[in-house]
């Protein structure tokens, strides 16, 4: 500071404030701008000398620190400024000047290189100046997007190929194909979007394109495939002889006569026809074969039949069929020749079928012949016959015995010409039946002994029976059957009226009299029934009488009702001691009524039987007709204590004469076990506490004492608690004397 005092001062003076040097010499890095005082210090007399110093700083600039920038070919133009380092004025000036004007950086337009920052100083201080220096890197280029078309059998393609413009070799691929680069193999890896990235060099960035790929499906024309048919098969689709999955929708060729795929094996060819499907670009398309192969059907001819006599030669069923049969077939069932050769002496009538076998494809081929032998003739077999004489005309071909064949002639001949037997006109004797077969030259005959046997006189026959109880047969009297021959005749009876049925019994015929028995399943219905005679057959000649000569007669059956109890009937007091008579007086009836001890038969009680309890007894009605119950009402009687049974004493004496020496209620512990008794005196003071396990009281006090036990005589009271859940407890008096 010295030096910026004026004039001529003096050395060795002193500077306040003090200077951070410790001398004159000012910092402007440390000391501060402001005035400095500068004191020579006098020699006395003189007094000290000072003159000042005014010190201003004036701030250098500040250009910054040199900086660099890398930046890429398509970033977005930067500020040069920001590159600088340290803390740079603004306002300084670029040089070499840049397109923008300013400081603004395009790497479009401006090149690399070292631009410099230049900031001007205010003097005393002089410019400021730093440097930026700006290198420009390319960015990666991972082409356009693209796409890829390619058939699911197409070999492996490389997707870069698939790219647009001109990528950058040595990008990777996401997600990571099969093949570990770029090559899509589209029988390993799937449909869908790959991404192409070329890694850029910092400061740029990655690039990326996409390839989106579509597999589109190969036509399936399936795998070739044959077709055996039979020249007599129904047309068939040949596309169900293709092996594999083919797809539907194909083209066959040569066309077959249908003009679709179905072949014909009446009007198409043998051969191989191929079937197209066509490709979906990039797939070309696909074709497989069918070799159809025809073969001849076996022919068994049509159906035939044979009628043969039982007496002719061996004949050959193959000479039977129609059509133009194959040779060399089976027949089934298997005949007794072993070949085709039918012997009517031991192989049956029936179906046999000749099966010719087919060569695959083609199926067996089957016709019948039916074979029909032709019976020797059956006239039946010797025969009697009993024709009655009143029973008029009578076809005698209805008694031969067995099975004869019809159409046969009689001899001698009868009357009518025919078989017609007239017992009016013809003779018994005997007629031979004579059944002829021409085609077969064989004839048969039977004699029949014809022996005419006069009916049954009915005439004089009466009926006669009772009226029955229901329940009972009834037996029915026959008389007056005079003209009747003594013996055996079956009698068909009808009956109407309350019962309706019939039925035929076994009759033995004596001097006229008879008789036989209508049961009593047949008669379940009271009422008036009548007895009509159907027929009366002898059993000897089967031949019947006439019955209409004998009059129906009617009876009646009475009914045999169940008597009926009245409700609970059968239940009594123990104390009633009932009787027969008791339970007979609650039936609901005023007829007679007898009890037995069991449902049927049995022994009768006698009215002044004495019931017991869960023991049954059987009672039957008399009705007025005389009739005994059909089925016994079924008893089974209950003996019960009855409520109004419990007798309560007026009083008692407990003197020890052993009578009446306690309070004893009459049946409380068998119909109320639950019970308790309480007595008291008149003061209210209780005397006894009781229950079924408690002794009758006596007359003296377990509860409380009153001089000694024994309470004087006098009236007490007591409170009876049935708990059963129903009867309320009752109260009451007891005089006690002694």
């Amino acid at each position: 500071l010295f030096l910026a005092l004026g004039g001529t001062p003096d050395a060795g003076g002193t500077w306040s404030p003090a200077l951070n040097s410790g001398t004159g010499v000012f910092d402007p890095t440390v000391d501060t701008a402001g005035t400095y005082t500068y004191t020579v210090t006098g020699t006395p007399p003189c007094g000290d000398a000072s003159a000042t110093v005014t010190v201003t700083i004036t701030p250098e600039p500040d250009a910054g620190t040199n900086g660099t920038l890398d930046i890429c070919n398509n970033d977005t133009p930067q500020d040069l400024f920001l590159a600088l380092g340290g803390t740079p004025d603004a306002g300084g000036t670029w040089s070499p000047a840049l397109n923008s004007g300013t400081g603004v950086f395009d790497p479009t337009v401006d090149t690399a290189g070292t631009y410099t920052y230049t900031v001007t100083g205010t003097p005393p201080c002089g410019d400021a100046s730093a440097t930026v220096t700006v290198t420009i890197t390319p960015e990666p280029d991972a082409g356009t997007n693209g796409t890829l078309d390619i058939c699911n059998n197409d070999t492996p393609q490389d997707l870069f190929l698939a790219l647009g413009g001109t990528p950058d070799a040595g990008g990777t691929w996401s997600p990571a194909l099969n093949s570990g680069t770029g090559i899509f193999d589209p029988a390993v890896d799937a449909v869908g979007t790959y991404t192409y990235t070329v890694a850029g060099t910092p400061p740029c960035g990655d690039a990326s394109a996409i390839v989106t790929v579509t597999i589109t499906p190969e036509p399936d024309a399936g795998t070739n495939g044959t077709l055996d048919i039979c020249n007599n098969d129904a047309p068939q689709d040949l596309f169900l002889a293709l092996g594999g999955t083919p797809d539907a929708g194909g083209t066959w060729s040569p066309a077959l006569g249908s003009g679709t795929g179905v072949f014909d094996p009446t009007v198409d060819a043998a051969g191989t026809y191929t079937y197209t499907v066509t490709g979906t670009p990039p797939c070309g398309d696909a074709s497989a074969t069918v070799t159809v192969t025809i073969s001849p059907e076996p022919n068994a001819g049509t159906n035939g039949t044979l009628d043969i006599c039982n007496n002719d030669a061996p004949q050959d069923l193959f000479l039977a069929l129609d059509g133009t049969p194959d040779a060399g077939g089976t027949w089934s069932p298997a005949l007794a020749s072993g070949t085709g050769i039918f012997d009517p002496a031991v192989d049956a009538a029936g179906t046999y079928t000749y099966t010719v076998t087919g060569t695959p494809p083609c199926g067996d081929a089957s016709a019948t012949v039916t074979v029909t032998i032709i019976p020797e003739p059956f006239a039946g077999n010797d025969s009697n016959a009993i024709i009655c004489l009143n029973d008029g005309a009578q076809d005698l071909f209805n008694y031969i015995n067995g099975s004869p064949d019809s159409g046969g002639t009689w001899s001698p001949s009868l009357a009518s010409g025919t078989g017609i037997f007239d017992p009016a006109v013809d003779a018994a004797g005997t007629y031979t039946y004579t059944v002829i077969n021409s085609s077969c030259n064989q004839s048969d005959t039977s004699d029949l002994e014809v022996t005419l046997a006069p009916n049954p006189d009915a005439n004089g026959l009466t009926l006669s029976t009772g009226n029955i109880c229901l329940g009972e047969n009834n037996l029915v009297e026959i008389s007056g059957g005079t003209f009747l021959v003594d013996g055996d005749y079956l009698i068909t009876y009808q009956l109407t009226g309350a019962n309706a049925s019939a039925n035929t019994v076994n009759v033995t015929i004596s001097s006229g009299d008879g008789s036989f028995i209508i049961l009593a399943n047949e008669l379940v219905n009271i009422d008036l029934t009548t007895i009509t005679i159907a027929s009366l057959v002898d059993t000897n000649t089967s031949c019947g009488a006439d019955v209409s000569v004998i009059l129906p007669i009617d009876f009646t059956i009475y009914d045999s009702p169940t008597p009926q109890l009245t409700t609970n009937g059968n239940t009594f007091c123990t104390s009633d001691n009932a009787t027969i008579a008791d339970l007979t007086a609650n039936i609901i009836d005023s007829n007679t009524i007898i009890w037995y001890d069991a449902a049927t038969g049995g022994t009768p009680y006698s009215d002044t039987y004495e019931l017991v309890d869960n023991e049954t007894y059987y009672a039957s009605l008399i009705t007025t007709d005389g009739c005994d119950s059909l089925i016994r009402l079924q008893v089974t009687v209950s003996l019960t204590f009855c409520e109004e049974d419990i007798i309560i004493p007026d009083g008692f004496s407990p003197n020890g004469d052993t009578v009446n020496d306690d309070f004893l209620i009459r049946n409380l512990r068998e119909l109320f076990p639950n019970f308790t008794l309480e007595i008291y005196n008149r003061y209210g003071n209780i005397l006894y506490k009781g229950n079924i396990n408690s002794p009758n009281w006596n007359g003296t006090t377990s509860e409380n004492s009153i001089g000694n036990s024994e309470v004087p005589v006098g009236v007490y009271f007591y409170i009876l608690n049935f708990n059963d859940g129903n009867k309320s407890p009752i109260q009451g008096r007891v005089y006690l004397s002694r």
